[in-house]
């Protein structure tokens, strides 16, 4: 998913949530924990398969068909 579109699910998630994060780019989780500082909880996770084993609810956004 974009990174606004990140941003908004943060704000939108109560301030107790915890949302964990993963991207082939770490340095963009990293950031985006950085700006999120103080919203509440953001985990950058070392893969997609962490995300999805700590997380209650899992949303996933690929480029095309093919990539699922």
């Amino acid at each position: 998913m974009g990174y606004a579109m990140a941003q908004n699910v943060r704000k939108s998630m109560p301030s107790t949530g915890r949302l964990y994060i993963f991207d082939v780019f770490r340095s963009s989780c990293e950031r985006f924990q950085i700006e999120m500082e103080g919203t509440s909880a953001v985990v950058v996770v070392d893969s997609a398969r962490e995300a999805v084993e700590q997380a209650p609810t899992v949303i996933s956004i690929v480029p095309n068909a093919a990539d699922v």
